[in-house]
């Protein structure tokens, strides 16, 4: 996660009468775009509560508190994952995973993962095979553990 939100909001007490209190400002690839709710709803977010650190203009309408807001980004956007979705041509290959051969014209799954910001893939990025079912069943484990080492490290 950067240091810079995507989003930041706060609630502000002169706005009450309005029935729009809730200031949203998103940063935009130009600029930013701010706009007044009375509700907010977001998924697949991260988010932070940051105490006594809100900005001149946040300050000047009573907030104290500001909502972070990181949105996740697409794998296509930060370039961490190599993927190609192939047919088998050769008798020879079989999932990693559930060891399932593919016949000749069967679909599997080629991947593998590289790190931020380099051009080399590490140790554990070698291209990796699997049978759609695996692949699948993979993400969704390497999901949670991913989330759960990502709330572990904050929380230290």
């Amino acid at each position: 996660m950067n240091d810079t939100a995507d989003v930041r909001i706060h609630y502000c007490k002169s706005k009450k009468h309005t029935g729009k209190p809730i200031i949203v400002n998103r940063l935009t690839e130009d600029g930013s775009e701010q706009y007044d709710t009375d509700s907010i709803e977001m998924s697949d977010v991260n988010i932070r509560v940051k105490y006594n650190n809100a900005v001149s203009k946040e300050k000047s309408s009573g907030a104290t508190s500001i909502l972070e807001v990181w949105e996740h980004k697409p794998i296509e956007d930060n370039n961490t994952l190599e993927y190609k979705s192939t047919r088998t041509r050769d008798v020879y290959y079989s999932c990693i995973t559930c060891n399932k051969h593919f016949p000749v014209g069967d679909k599997r799954i080629k991947w593998r993962l590289k790190l931020r910001n380099t051009n080399q893939f590490h140790n554990g990025s070698f291209w990796t095979e699997q049978c759609p079912a695996c692949a699948t069943e993979t993400c969704d484990y390497w999901i949670d553990s991913l989330k759960l080492m990502r709330e572990n490290i904050r929380n230290e």
